[in-house]
């Protein structure tokens, strides 16, 4: 699926990165010594959602949160 299409789904949530998230991403940062900002965002929304994530390299959202559901296509 092409970034545009799923963004263009009904079913995709473009989460917001306000202040508080980033403050949390940030914190979540230093805690998990990932310095992806990226990763660490993906991360933290799925925790917050409760939510699955679809990755190409799940070491990266690992390195992160180890009880994040992964799902690798």
């Amino acid at each position: 699926m092409t970034v545009v299409r799923f963004l263009s789904d009904e079913r995709t949530e473009v989460a917001a990165l306000d202040d508080p998230v980033a403050r949390a991403v940030s914190l979540l940062c230093g805690r998990s010594g990932h310095a992806d900002l990226v990763d660490v965002s993906v991360a933290f929304c799925a925790r917050q959602r409760s939510l699955n994530v679809v990755i190409s390299d799940p070491n990266d959202l690992r390195a992160v949160d180890d009880a994040l559901l992964l799902h690798v296509p």
